[in-house]
């Protein structure tokens, strides 16, 4: 009460009995941050959802605004990530400022002209607003102008935008408003941030009040004999969040409850309209449970929450409780969730994830630093703030902002050497500008997040759909590419909008789609955790230890259903080999279609995924073929022919922990991975317009037109960042060099038979590429040709390549014999015109003259030259570059196949298509 007076006595008059009638105490995050931000330090708040952090901000705010009544122009600006949070502040502070005799308004994307309009002659004291609209309006002429009269900022929801682009590309943005306005106080707000040192110091704020006691959190696992049956029993009518992981899984699941009771859905896919009535008819309680995604978890007034059920692991512990923290909204309300778990893996993470969130240990925050894209960005906006701009000057405002205080002059010099080279700013002696593509660059690429699109694969022949593929696949596409879906190989004949026309082949030289996932990736601590707590059960086992025992040892937030089936799968597994722990890696082999090592390796998603690339390209190097790899937190499947446990073995205990990067590097270049990423830096470069369509250019130029550049660079760090761990890496990789641990190679067993149930199809879809060269070589073998003699016409019909013997004589004795193909009676018409002295048209010259190219390749190199000019899209010039390697075997094969595959992704680009 002494603090709330002492509060009182600081605010304006009207302010203070809005207070007094609204808040009978103040809550302890109010308590520490109030006086602070009413004496005008920089404060960044952290506290629990529900907990009041809002208000401790906004009225230190409003009391400022009462107190500049007459200052013209915009004097705080309230940032939040999502334009659904913009409209539940709005309808908050209206109902106070009302009473107080304030303006304040929202601007995002959806303003429409009329209130921009209002806003540019009569602007709010307070302005609500997203990071990108700042973005929007800090180079517009008037607003601003009404700008320069910020001295309050506050940023909700601080933690989502530090772990991307949005946040660094905000930090500039606020470096920019500095230059304009001058100093202003920096309020920062958030339920849960990792490294809160690190957040404050990324927009200047000096001090950090935490509140980790407001509310308790009431969380368990448990394991459901049905999910729906267990979703429906335990929304009952309570109000009910239901969260999932993606919005397939959102989709899914909210088709399977619509079967047993009246549910909502909410994800980012669907429009504004459909997300706002769904969130009116939870508040108003004509929906009780609500499926959604994490499109729920930041603070979208839905009215009161009863409790949250997660469906599956959430994967991190920050996230659970971002997402529990929803419920038991109220003051001195506890926070209730139930995670339904249903698998071993599932359950194990479930578990250790609770646990950590319980006990409030959360994952540290990652941050983008020195981005050369959103650089890039930044700077064109900074020419059309100021017109021209010295060099000077634009370097040291970029480096003003903390994630680029290292930024070498050399880095910045090259990102603006791009930006001239795309014609988005002049350069005159040490001065840079505006040109007149400046605005629509920068106005059309506010928005750092990459759009996704997504094309239905739809089978030509039964017209239903067979899969569904990611731009990221679709990019290096075309008519006649093969890929593998779902286990089959499948052509594409035409592509209709976002529908890709496919029929199915046999072939199995094809590509497998690379995916945008949309999971959520489990930290290297949290699946180490998982290990540590199979290890302890399996000891106990060991010790003839009662289920009971097991269940008090482990004090896990798990019910009985869980506990059971947990030591149930690792007594199966103990009976059938070692368990895999954080201190045991098993290696175990299973051939179906093809040869498989399992790695059972608890290192969570993105150092496996790390050690599977650098393993994957070591393995290839050493066997000489493709090794597939794919990864879960908890394995890495590896797919070849010659593979052998001893030599994984030895692979992962040679390599040398700083040599990561630079093999990593080397690996994904060339990988769907990094071409999907270089689009998005590209379309934030200016290389690429939203729009453009990606297989109308040949994209790998395109890529290789920007090596060495920023462009290049950046997108190797995003690639880095978001998919890859090298720092854990490097710590798995000395555990396994100082022999901490052991490596146990098994047959096949219950825990590796799950994560092969989970990459089912990804396996069979795995062709290794000394089997490709085999069905290559069987498909041109097979094949029966036509072949013509350029001295008399004759032709020499569906001749087997396997029995063809050489050289081929015909009955006039001539050995100059052609093969063009399926059109053995075109060369045969025109051979017989030149023997009658008949001209031939320049068509038939040209014709003839290929043939006679042919012929000589035939006469010189036999059989092999007429399998090279058998594949797709190799003609006589094409085929004697291939056979003047002379290359025997699978080796030529091998090159016939990448001439193949060179044919069909650049063929596009060619009017004469056979080379």
């Amino acid at each position: 009460m002494l603090i709330l007076m002492k509060v009182l006595e600081r605010l304006e008059p009207e302010l203070r009995k809005l207070v007094e009638n609204n808040f009978a105490e103040l809550t302890s995050i109010q308590k520490q941050a109030m006086p602070k931000i009413l004496e005008g330090k920089n404060v960044l708040c952290i506290a629990p959802t529900g907990s009041g952090k809002t208000e401790a901000a906004l009225v230190p705010v409003l009391n400022f605004l009462l107190k500049e009544k007459d200052k013209k122009g915009i004097i705080a600006l309230y940032i939040a990530p999502l334009r659904s949070l913009n409209r539940d502040m709005l309808r908050r502070m209206q109902e106070w400022c009302k009473v107080l005799g304030c303006r304040v308004e929202v601007r995002h994307g959806d303003t429409s002209q009329s209130e921009r309009s209002r806003q540019r002659l009569k602007p709010p004291q307070m302005l609500i607003t997203t990071p990108e609209t700042l973005q929007a309006i800090l180079p517009a002429k008037v607003m601003k102008r009404h700008l320069e009269s910020v001295s309050h900022v506050v940023i909700d929801e601080i933690h989502e935008l530090v772990s991307d682009k949005r946040g660094i590309q905000l930090a500039i943005g606020l470096e920019r408003l500095r230059n304009l306005c001058g100093k202003f106080q920096t309020i920062g707000l958030s339920a849960t941030v990792g490294t809160p040192d690190i957040v404050a110091k990324y927009f200047k704020i000096d001090e950090i009040e935490i509140d980790r006691g407001y509310k308790s959190l009431e969380i368990r696992v448990e394991k459901p004999k049905s999910v729906v049956d267990s979703i429906a029993e335990i929304s009952g009518k309570k109000s009910t969040l239901v969260f999932t992981n993606t919005r397939v899984a959102t989709e899914l699941l909210t088709k399977q409850m619509r079967a047993v009771k009246d549910v909502g859905i909410h994800h980012s896919s669907l429009s504004k309209e459909e997300r706002i009535e769904t969130e009116g008819k939870l508040k108003n309680g004509d929906i009780k449970t609500l499926v959604c995604t994490s499109s729920m978890e930041l603070g979208i007034d839905v009215g009161l929450i009863d409790q949250v059920i997660q469906f599956n692991s959430p994967r991190q512990a920050a996230r659970l409780i971002q997402r529990v923290g929803r419920s038991g909204h109220s003051r001195g309300k506890t926070s209730k969730g139930i995670v339904l778990a249903t698998d071993f893996d599932d359950i194990l993470e479930a578990s250790v994830i609770t646990k950590f969130a319980l006990s409030g240990r959360i994952e540290k925050t990652e941050f983008f630093e020195e981005s050369f894209d959103v650089l890039g960005h930044q700077i064109v906006g900074l020419t059309l703030d100021y017109g021209d701009v010295e060099l000077e000057g634009a370097y040291n405002i970029m480096k003003g902002a903390y994630p680029y205080r290292n930024l070498k002059r050399k880095d910045f010099d090259e990102v603006i050497e791009v930006l001239k080279r795309l014609r988005l700013i002049s350069w005159r002696d040490s001065q840079i500008g505006r040109k007149r593509n400046s605005l629509l660059y920068y106005y059309t690429n506010l928005s750092t997040i990459p759009t996704y699109n997504r094309y239905t694969v739809i089978d030509l022949a039964s017209g239903k759909p067979v899969g569904v593929l990611d731009e990221e696949y679709i990019i290096d596409c075309y008519v006649n590419s093969i890929f593998i879906l779902k286990g089959d190989a499948w052509r594409i004949v035409d592509f209709r909008g976002k529908r890709v026309m496919v029929i199915p082949v046999s072939d199995m030289s094809a590509e497998t789609p690379v995916w945008v996932g949309e999971d959520i990736p489990v930290p290297y601590a949290i699946a180490q955790e998982v290990g540590k707590l199979r290890r302890r059960i399996s000891k106990l086992l060991e010790k003839k230890a009662s289920e009971s025992q097991i269940a008090k040892d482990m004090e896990l937030p798990l019910d009985k259903r869980g506990m059971t089936s947990l030591i149930r799968t690792i007594k199966e597994q103990r009976s059938k080999g070692v368990v895999p722990t954080d201190d045991t890696i098993t290696l175990e082999r299973f051939i179906e279609n093809y040869n498989q090592v399992i790695i059972n390796c608890c290192f969570g998603t993105k150092v496996n995924e790390t050690l599977s690339r650098v393993l994957g390209a070591l393995l290839s190097a050493k066997y000489g073929e493709t090794v597939g790899v794919k990864v879960d937190p908890y394995r890495i499947i590896l797919t070849a022919s010659e593979l052998k446990e001893s030599d994984v073995i030895d692979v992962l205990r040679e390599i040398d922990p700083d040599s990561l990067a630079g093999i990593l590097e080397k690996t994904i270049t060339q990988t769907n991975l990094f071409r999907f990423a270089f689009v998005h830096v590209g379309k934030r470069f200016g290389v690429f317009r939203e729009d453009v369509n990606f297989r109308e250019i040949n994209l790998k130029r395109v890529i290789d037109s920007y090596a060495g550049t920023p462009v290049y660079a950046e997108t190797l760090k995003e690639v880095f960042q978001k998919y890859f761990d090298l720092e854990d890496s490097k710590l798995a990789l000395e555990t396994i060099r100082g022999d901490k641990i052991r490596f146990v190679v098994q047959n096949l067993t219950t825990i590796s038979r799950f994560g092969l149930e989970e990459f089912k199809d990804a396996i069979r879809a795995e062709v290794p590429e000394k089997a490709i060269i085999e069905a290559v070589k069987n498909r041109l073998l097979r094949k029966k040709v036509d072949l013509v003699c350029l001295n008399c016409g004759e032709v020499f019909r569906n001749r087997s390549l396997d029995t063809l013997k050489f050289p081929i004589t015909s009955k006039c004795g001539s050995w100059m014999v052609a093969y063009m193909g399926d059109t053995a009676d075109v060369l045969s018409g025109i051979v017989r015109k030149r023997i009658r002295g008949e001209r031939l048209d320049q068509q038939e010259t040209k014709f003839l003259k290929r043939a006679e190219q042919s012929a000589s390749l035939v006469y010189s190199y036999g059989k092999m030259a007429i399998i090279a000019m058998n594949a797709r899209g190799v003609g006589p010039r094409t085929a004697e570059r291939v056979l003047e390697m002379g290359l025997k075997d699978n080796d030529f094969f091998r090159e016939v196949l990448r001439a193949e595959r060179e044919f069909i992704r650049t063929s596009r680009f060619w009017k004469d298509r056979r080379g």
